[in-house]
């Protein structure tokens, strides 16, 4: 602000006087009077005040102010990326700037920065003391504008970077710039991803994205026409047509009145079409329901056996069937049948009882008698008995309890002489078993002929379980226990299985486990010497065969042989389970995965125990009718026989003495062990294979009678 200044009214003005004299006259040079300091001051004041004299302070004010702020302000380079378009300071003294350098002076500064296709950019700015800062900034794309299409269909659900954003067609849709994977859904398709680049800049970009049919055109055509399609339950028209069906496996079913439904399971592949071949539907099946007095007879239709008495079957109508009934101690029953479409009928069958006398004659006398577990009075008798085995047991005071396998024989009446040892005495030994050097004993099996594996349908049953008819034609002996750790090891000393858990499995009277096949077969030849008996295996390079024709020397049962006595031979029924029929495992049946092992193996029976959370002593459980113990559960056991899955055979001639496939390098494994839990496992049928030793494997033996 300029300074005001002021002087009195009454005082002349000398300098006005002095300028109009000399417009009025020549030019005088005179002296100045003298005047007093005093009335010369307004005069001076007046210079001061010239707009010179103005300027002159103003400049220098700023360039003071220009000299504080060159000596305080410091050099800042502002980098921007990418070069804007425009840099602006609001708040700064001083806009000076070169390039991307500038005068600033310390403290917060406001910058604001902008480029066509990039977010404004406001931001403050630290300025400290310290020469020659660097400031670097970015700015952020604007998004860009995107458009996508879905072929052939709209509709679909669509996601940028696994978040969901709308349904095709998406018109605009903004998508910061950068890589980004749009995933596409529709119904009955499969799921579409695409990966794009974004430009952004606020720039629109079209994208197309083809989705593939979760589903094919399956063709379908029957003979006879019109039968109704149902895919996994649900109708969906009829034949003949083409019908759009998802991926995966369908449960595909065609019906029509008078006729078999026919049923399939068909993969479909998506997008790749079929034709199936013409589905010529057989006409309905007769219903046939059978029983036999006793129950629980064998079913025979046809060559192939569907279960047990009572059951219900259903048979191809209009055709001649041939039936037949089988069970230990009866004669076989047979008839014939033919069946119109859709007709039921039932079909009792008396079964004849096949009769042996078993002339039973004791030492001393006054023993008492039990077959089958059921006492019959005095043990001196003459017994009427189904032809199949029988248990007796008999028992005096002071005396050694025996027991003895029978198999009466209708047509051969037999006379056993059973001499019974004081306490304390020896056995003689039971003319039925044989007993090895080491002690074990061997039960003797008949032959017989048998179904082996499951049948369809059985629950738990495994694809490698065909059922397939086999004849045995020699007898055999058959070890009544598992061989033990301490029989093994008189073959092995240095045998000495390693702990499972913390328990132990290397006892005296475990079973001997941890043995590979190879291992088991070598004891077999080793006993065989111990007894002079001519050996059953010979080694043939990295192979070992059995010796053929086979002799009489100890060797691994076969697996025909191992079924045959856990299953059939003893007359019982065919029982899906060692102990019986029922699901649950009765107490005391055997050695398995109990409420005791369950913090060890993966699965346990928690509603029955036996004690032993792994194996247990041979024959801690009771035997089946024959005699074995443990044919399931304590350890699995080898056979002889290689691993393969059989075709099912529909042939009407059994295999005689089956030994296995010739070629292989796994071996089988039947029974089920301390470490099975599941109704699959705990099958007499379920069928393993290995060839390495496991915990949970050992072996019986076997050999022929002659």
């Amino acid at each position: 602000m300029r300074p005001k200044w002021s002087s009195r009214a009454d005082e002349p003005d000398a300098e006005s006087a002095a300028s109009a004299a000399r417009e009025h006259s020549p030019e005088i040079i005179r002296p100045t009077p003298f005047r007093p300091s005093g009335k010369g001051s307004a005069t001076v004041m007046r210079s001061w005040a010239k707009p010179a004299v103005v300027a002159t302070w103003v400049i220098g004010i700023f360039l003071l102010v220009l000299l504080w702020f060159s000596f305080t302000a410091v050099s800042v380079r502002l980098v921007v990326e990418p070069v804007p378009d425009e840099i602006d300071l609001p708040t700064a003294l001083f806009g000076f700037h070169i390039g991307e350098r500038y005068l600033l002076r310390p403290g917060s500064h406001e910058v604001v920065v902008e480029k066509e296709g990039y977010h404004r950019l406001e931001v403050a700015i630290e300025v400290t003391r310290a020469p020659n800062q660097r400031i670097t900034l970015a700015l952020t794309k604007l998004p860009g504008i995107v458009k996508l299409v879905s072929r052939p269909v709209d509709g679909a659900a669509v996601a940028v970077d696994g978040e969901e954003v709308g349904i095709t067609p998406v018109e605009a849709l903004a998508i910061p710039a950068g890589t980004h994977i749009l995933s596409v859904r529709a119904p009955r398709h499969l799921p579409a991803t695409l990966e794009i680049e974004v430009e952004g800049e606020g720039r629109e970009q079209a994208f197309e994205i083809d989705l593939i049919p979760a589903w094919a055109p399956i063709s379908l055509v029957s003979d006879p026409a019109r039968a109704s399609v149902w895919v996994d339950g649900v109708e969906v028209g009829e034949t003949p047509d083409r019908f759009e069906l998802d991926a995966g496996t369908r449960a595909v079913e065609l019906r029509l009145e008078g006729h078999n439904s026919w049923k399939r399971e068909i993969e479909i592949v998506a997008d790749e079409p079929q034709t199936l071949a013409l589905i010529v539907l057989a006409r309905a099946d007769a219903q046939l329901h059978i029983e036999s007095d006793p129950s629980g007879a064998q079913i025979v239709v046809d060559n192939a056996s569907p279960g047990r008495t009572p059951m219900n079957l259903s048979l191809a109508s209009r055709e001649i069937h041939e039936i037949s009934l089988f069970k230990s101690g009866h004669e076989l029953a047979s008839r014939t049948i033919e069946l119109e479409p859709g007709e039921r009928r039932s079909l009792e069958i008396k079964l004849k009882p096949r009769i042996g006398v078993i002339d039973l004659i004791t030492y001393p006398t006054g023993a008492t008698l039990a077959v089958d577990g059921k006492p019959t009075g005095e043990a001196n008798q003459k017994l009427r008995l189904l032809a199949l085995s029988h248990a007796l047991v008999i028992r005096k005071e002071g005396f050694q309890e025996r027991r003895v396998i029978v198999i009466p024989r209708p047509d051969f009446p037999q006379r056993i002489e059973i001499r019974l040892e004081r306490t304390g005495e020896s056995t003689e030994g039971d003319t039925r078993n044989i007993a090895t050097a080491l002690g074990q004993n061997l039960v003797l099996v008949r032959p017989g002929t048998f179904a082996m594996g499951s049948r369809r349908g059985e629950p738990g049953r495994r694809p490698n379980e065909t059922e397939r008819r086999v004849q045995l034609i020699r007898a055999f002996y058959i070890g009544a226990k598992e061989v033990t750790n301490r029989e093994f090891r008189q073959f092995s000393p240095e045998h000495a299985p390693a702990p499972f858990s913390g328990f132990e499995l290397g006892g005296d009277e475990q079973p001997a486990s941890r043995i590979a096949w190879r291992d088991a077969v070598r004891f077999c030849n080793w006993l065989s010497q111990k007894e002079g008996l001519p050996p059953a295996y010979e080694e043939r390079g990295r192979d070992v065969v059995l010796i053929e024709p086979v002799g009489t020397g100890y060797r691994l049962p076969t697996e025909a042989e191992w079924a045959w006595a856990a299953r059939f031979a003893a007359g019982a029924s065919n029982h899906r389970f060692p102990w019986g029929g029922e699901a649950e495992p009765a107490p005391g049946s055997g050695n398995y995965a109990d409420a005791s092992a369950a913090g060890i193996v993966s699965s346990a029976l928690l509603s029955y125990r036996d004690g032993f959370p792994v194996a247990s002593p041979v024959g801690a459980n009771g035997a089946n009718q024959l005699g074995l113990f443990d044919v399931g559960g304590n350890v699995a056991e080898w056979v002889h026989d290689r691993y393969r899955i059989y075709p099912r055979s529909s042939s009407a001639a059994p295999v005689k003495d089956p030994k296995g496939p010739e070629t292989g390098g796994l071996r089988v494994i039947r029974g089920s062990s301390w470490k099975a839990a599941s109704k699959t496992q705990l099958r007499l049928a379920y069928r393993d294979y290995g060839k390495e030793g496991r915990e949970d494997v050992g072996f019986r033996i076997a050999r022929y009678q002659k």
